[in-house]
């Protein structure tokens, strides 16, 4: 062992010592040779070749190439006088005095895509590095000279020193990059400041640790993430020797280490490090983390979307594992079916892929995982056996399997991300090959669009739930309404095509007619597929596929008059979405009487019923998603006017509010938090208004009180306008300052509304039960049993974000009608709120105004 290695120093600026090379931590040894290859990609330009052992430019001095220095340069007595008295010391010196492949701890794979941003984002051009690299000294007397300087261990973050590394090197590398430009590079490298403190041994790596939290606020790519507090943690106990033994649990070492972390706040894609924390992070880096191809997708998912990757979790990715039961093939289907999800955009950055959410524990006992291993199981059958009942060549046969074989084959040979699928390879094939590989309108071939509706989209998922939570079997599914339909329709158009006599499909559908226009087998009554496929055979479109052309007319209709916002959005987009739509673009203004919109917060926050069999259940991350959205869109503006439009929660039932304080606004340590976040308002009606709102509802037996307490989600904590009036108390809650008098119900007939019959129609199909598979009395057996088959809701119910109106102060004046104006519609899911009135068919909405007094 050489003198620096006893010494524990540092290697040579742009070395890579052996030890950083290990084979359990490849992703990072390869990052390190970049790093390294850089330096040297660095020291080949012409103004840089000697920057490697170049003196730092003296102070008031200017060198060969114009620099004139501007901070005082290591000096040796200096350094050792501030050493013995203060025990720190600060310098100017050569940015490569600093080895920047050296690491106070190696093994973490750094995030080279924000790594690259930071380059181009906070480097774009030439710039003194920020701050000041830290560096440790063992003791007051080390180094001897500054010929030693390189031999001290950087404590400062390795990721903001590489990324300030890679500038220069692009603009090294850049041949269209002027001298000037690099003369400038120049200057800042030979006058990095420097600053010196004491530490040694293991305290050097909790220094850096330190260091790192407190660059976090400037630099996210400085956070780790999930999984590099994984790596970080193995590697910590491997060059601790420390690792605990496979099924060892918690020992020793791994309290200390939790302890450790604790006193210094450290956290891992929110989420504490205790002891648990680490038991499972070395479950993981045995199990999931040792297959090749797993671990490669979860650092490709880290490096795509940092710490918005929805497996950001130990506790996310512990369930994963956990539930895939150890199989390699099955944890490496569900993470590529994550990705694909992502990359393709059926899901999104926001969605909460929660270690419940994936596991099932709150959702009847199947989670995200038990669907995508049901749809591996799915692909296997539609591969195996349903393949082999088709007379197809063999070749074309393999070429089929062969595409479906994974996410990255169906993506390269089917249908990729962006641009158009090379189908070249179906040009040899015979009739029944090309029946099967025909392209559509869509740009899908139609046997493999099948399959992917089946395996690949998400559209087939409330389906699949359902057959799932049953516990029906892969061939059972098959037996359901819509699979079988399309089994029959695959196999009617092969017979049709190659006259082949097929094997019985596993449907129990195969006596119906698909594809006919006509009456209907059971009650004669012509259905809105027939009547779409007699419009499109009339059209001259008889090959085109109904049902994607059926959604897209329906969707076109529905969006050209209610304003809906989609469900798949992240948090940001939600936020953009809404801050575009008319009603949140109104403000309150001063002598006006405005109609305010009340949002319900249990229709916000729970599951879409059909017919309201039972008491569906609290949708926490819709809702979650909702708030956060709003508040980012409205801004945070602190006040509110009569004609502000706010968001606000129904709290006429205290049970709903305490629900949303419970599930939404909680801190780390699972304390609500109130500040800044929500207000209660206070509306108080007249007798008279009471009693118009009771005739209107026709709610026998409701409680409607002369009272309500609202909440309302705003983004700082809202002022109320205050004014001289009684002051209401409900229970034991009582504000004066956010008493909202005298409250006018507006009539819903003269709110905007859509037909009963139209909103059935549109968005009946879209309806599912939740809560259970009991049916009320009276519910015919196929009835309750499509019921549980139809497709979940892609829209937020946002009935309060549909149209506001606006009205003058005088009574007799002439309504104004606007934002979104006498054609806008405003769909409203209210609870028995049609099926209570017996003398119209509007489902209305209710609007609530309040003036100044």
């Amino acid at each position: 062992m050489g003198k620096r290695a006893q010494a524990g120093v540092a290697q040579p600026a742009g070395k890579v010592g052996k030890t950083q090379r290990g084979a359990d931590f490849p992703e990072a040894a390869a990052h390190l040779a970049e790093i390294h290859q850089a330096v040297q990609q660095i020291a080949k330009h012409p103004v840089l070749q000697d920057i490697l052992t170049a003196e730092p430019v003296e102070f008031g001095a200017r060198d060969k190439w114009g620099n004139v220095g501007y901070k005082h340069p290591f000096n040796v007595q200096q350094y050792r006088n501030a050493m013995m008295s203060q025990g720190a010391a600060e310098f100017a010196g050569n940015f490569f005095w600093c080895n920047p492949c050296w690491l106070a701890l190696h093994g973490v794979p750094p995030n080279k895509r924000q790594l690259l941003e930071i380059s181009d984002r906070d480097f774009a051009e030439p710039v003194e590095f920020p701050d000041c690299i830290t560096l440790a000294a063992p003791d007051k007397h080390f180094p001897d000279g500054q010929k030693h300087v390189d031999w001290f261990k950087r404590v400062t973050p390795e990721e903001v020193v590489h990324a300030y590394l890679l500038a220069v090197a692009r603009d090294a590398q850049d041949v269209e990059t002027p001298p000037e430009t690099m003369t400038l590079w120049r200057k800042y490298l030979l006058s990095t400041t420097f600053r010196v403190v004491l530490a040694s041994g293991e305290a050097v790596h909790w220094l850096t640790v330190k260091h790192r939290e407190e660059m976090t606020r400037r630099f996210q790519a400085v956070q780790r993430t999930a999984l590099q507090r994984v790596f970080e943690v193995v590697a910590y106990l491997q060059q601790q020797n420390a690792l605990p033994a496979p099924g060892a649990g918690k020992t020793c070492a791994v309290t200390t280490l939790a302890h450790t972390y604790a006193n210094y706040g450290c956290t891992a894609g929110g989420e504490r490090i205790t002891e648990n924390f680490i038991v499972e992070a070395v479950r993981l880096w045995r199990s999931l983390l040792s297959h090749k191809e797993s671990r490669a997708i979860l650092l490709e998912l880290e490096e795509e979307f940092g710490h918005r990757n929805p497996l950001n979790g130990v506790s996310r990715l512990a369930e994963l594992a956990k539930v895939c039961r150890g199989s390699s093939a099955e944890q490496l289907w569900v993470l590529s079916t994550v990705q694909d999800r992502l990359r393709s955009g059926q899901m999104q950055v926001s969605e909460n892929l929660s270690a419940e959410c994936l596991s099932g524990r709150s959702a009847g006992g199947k989670g995200l995982v038990q669907l995508y291993l049901y749809k591996r199981e799915l692909q296997q059958d539609i591969l195996q056996r349903l393949m082999a009942m088709h007379p197809l060549q063999p070749e074309v046969a393999t070429k089929i399997k062969q595409i479906f074989s994974s996410h990255v084959s169906y993506r390269e040979q089917c249908k990729p991300y962006s641009g158009e699928a090379d189908i070249s390879y179906t040009v040899a094939w015979p009739r029944s090959g090309h029946l099967i590989a025909s392209i559509l309108e869509d740009g899908q071939p139609f046997a493999l669009r099948f399959a992917f509706d089946t395996i690949y989209s998400k559209e087939t998922d409330p389906l699949q739930k359902v057959a799932l939570r049953a516990r029906k079997s892969v061939r059972e599914y098959w037996e359901y309404d819509a699979p079988s339909k399309r089994l029959e329709e695959w196999k009617k158009a092969l017979e049709q095509e190659t006259g082949a006599n097929l094997q019985d499909s596993p449907s129990r559908a195969d006596n119906a007619v698909v594809g006919s226009v006509g009456q209907d087998d059971e009650g004669g009554e012509e259905t809105w597929e027939d009547r779409a496929r007699l419009q499109m055979a009339q059209a001259g479109c008889q090959d085109a596929p109904v049902l994607e052309r059926f959604v897209t007319k329906a969707s076109r209709l529905v969006t050209s008059h209610v304003q809906l916002v989609t469900m798949e959005m992240s948090e940001t987009e939600l936020a953009d979405a809404l801050s575009n739509t008319p009603a949140l673009q109104v403000s309150g203004t001063q002598g006006l009487q405005y109609c305010a919109l009340l949002l319900d917060s249990k229709l916000s926050g729970e599951a879409v019923t059909s017919p309201h069999i039972r008491t569906p259940a609290y949708a926490e991350d819709a809702f979650r998603k909702l708030v956060a959205a709003f508040t980012k869109a409205k801004g945070s503006c602190g006040s509110v006017l009569p004609g502000s439009l706010v968001m606000v929660a129904d709290a006429g039932k205290m049970g709903l509010t305490n629900t949303d304080f419970k599930r939404l606004f909680l801190d780390e340590e699972s304390k609500v938090i109130r500040d800044n976040k929500s207000t209660l308002l206070y509306l108080a009606y007249s007798h008279e208004q009471l009693a118009k709102r009771r005739r209107a509802t026709k709610v026998r037996g409701g409680n409607l009180q002369l009272m309500e307490v609202l909440t309302i989600f705003w983004g700082e904590r809202p002022e109320i306008p205050r004014r001289d009036r009684l002051v209401y108390k409900l229970g034991s809650q009582t504000n004066e300052g956010n008493l909202l008098s005298a409250i006018q119900y507006q009539p819903w007939p003269q709110c905007w509304a859509l037909p009963f019959s139209k909103k059935k129609e549109l968005f009946g199909p879209f309806r599912r039960p939740v809560g259970g598979t009991t049916a009320p009395e009276g519910v015919d057996e196929e009835v309750e049993e499509q019921c549980q088959a139809v497709r979940r809701s892609r829209f937020f119910p946002l009935c309060a974000l549909m149209g506001v109106r606006r009205c003058q102060a005088t009574a007799d004046a002439s309504a104004v009608e606007e934002l979104p104006g006498a054609t806008g519609l405003a769909v409203n899911a209210g609870r028995g709120s049609c099926a209570k009135r017996v003398d119209t068919n509007l489902e209305p909405v209710f609007f609530h105004s309040w003036h100044e007094q």
